[in-house]
């Protein structure tokens, strides 16, 4: 068997997808248990909702630069060796950050340690994903389990948290590396590939931009940039909204117990975003069913600015985890299905990284100045803008239909 079909069988197997899952969980656990990672920070460490903030942002930060560092790496250098780093990075931030308590070397810590080591375990995991054979039901099972490690997450640190504080939620998540190492060992293909040439996909019929030698080089890489941009702008706002969405449910008198429980509850929903979405695939395109789940998304943060109580806080939940994964799901199909070479999708990351780590600190700036309002306000801004972002990708795949005819 050739090196490039060893390597296709590698990725496809079950047990190299749940490698990929299980580092996607473990890369993406401050982002998942954000909420409460920030009233961690708020209520034990003293910070301030914008100091909180940005220190949640200093982990995405720190998913950006790895995964803009592992744009040429990721198909040069072993899978294990860059995830091996990437742990021993995590796991002595983890450790760091436990006994840390001020706002500086925190940051630093969080930026340069243990957040460009989750960006090299969300690398590797994406590129994987990518080189499946069936990438839109390989995503959907990804973003699936995604989920329920989220859910639990979100079940077990706040209780963590309360015996222990943030000094307990930092070994936990030094813990939850260190689970990652069998997986690695036994499952995770050792080397990465690109994809095979002769390997054959459908069009979407929204995003067909492939590159194609006889098309100046700028239009190869223009759609894809512009859907990079939606991706950036979706995560800014929506990074915002979820890393106060805790201080959200507590200014409705919801106790901090009960608001986890929700959160994890909630959050089981977008299961069933990937879950439709994965049904879907690209039979309807890209861009009606995105703007399907950004109407659902301007639904829940309106039922978040204008409701008060309980319910109307679980029904929003509900709305915004659902369309947040359903949204996802088509983001990254439309990448992958514009990117032949397999090079650009590394940057899924670093875009989505790029979002995530501005929004927490901005929406903490506008927490301090203009309350709670002043988050839901920027994700339902962020995710207009991002509509449109996707709308523009389509008329500029159409503009250069029109100039081959």
């Amino acid at each position: 068997m050739s090196d490039l079909a060893q390597s296709k069988h590698d990725v496809d197997r079950p047990t190299a997808l749940a490698a990929a899952i299980w580092l996607g969980i473990v890369g993406a656990s401050v982002l998942l248990i954000l909420p409460v990672f920030i009233g961690a920070l708020v209520d034990d460490l003293g910070f301030s909702n914008e100091s909180a903030g940005w220190i949640g942002s200093a982990d995405l930060i720190g998913y950006a630069l790895s995964s803009f560092a592992a744009f040429r790496t990721v198909r040069r250098i072993a899978w294990t060796r860059i995830v091996y780093t990437g742990l021993v990075l995590m796991l002595v931030g983890n450790l760091l950050s436990a006994v840390i308590t001020t706002f500086w070397p925190l940051f630093i810590v969080r930026t340069a340690l243990t957040g460009f080591g989750a960006g090299l375990l969300i690398t590797v995991a994406y590129t994987l994903l990518r080189d499946t054979e069936n990438q839109t039901r390989s995503t959907g099972i990804y973003w699936s389990f995604n989920v329920l490690g989220g859910a639990a997450g979100l079940i077990i640190f706040p209780r963590i948290i309360l015996m222990s504080g943030s000094t307990g939620m930092f070994l936990l998540l030094a813990t939850t590396a260190l689970s990652a190492v069998p997986f690695v060992h036994f499952w995770l293909p050792s080397r990465s590939q690109a994809r095979d040439p002769d390997r054959q996909e459908a069009p979407d019929a929204q995003y067909a931009s492939i590159v194609r030698a006889s098309r100046p080089e700028w239009s190869h890489t223009a759609p894809i940039f512009l859907i990079l941009g939606g991706i950036a702008l979706f995560n800014f706002g929506l990074g915002g909204v979820w890393a106060f969405v805790e201080r959200i449910g507590i200014e409705n008198d919801i106790e901090v117990l009960t608001v986890g429980t929700i959160l994890s509850a909630t959050y089981v929903v977008s299961m069933l975003g990937s879950a439709v979405a994965s049904w879907q695939g690209a039979r309807f395109g890209y861009l009606g069913p995105y703007a399907i789940g950004i109407t659902i998304m301007f639904a829940s943060l309106g039922a978040l600015l204008q409701g008060s109580g309980i319910a109307i806080f679980i029904l929003a939940l509900g709305l915004m985890n659902f369309a947040w994964n359903y949204c996802l799901i088509y983001q990254f199909s439309a990448v992958f299905a514009n990117d032949e070479s397999g090079r650009m999708s590394v940057f899924i990351i670093f875009f989505e990284a790029a979002g995530l780590m501005l929004g927490p600190g901005v929406a903490g700036f506008l927490v301090e100045r203009v309350e709670l309002s002043g988050a839901l306000w920027m994700g339902l801004g962020c995710c207009a803008l991002s509509l449109f972002f996707f709308m523009a990708t389509k008329w500029q795949h159409l503009s250069m239909r029109t100039l081959r005819t």
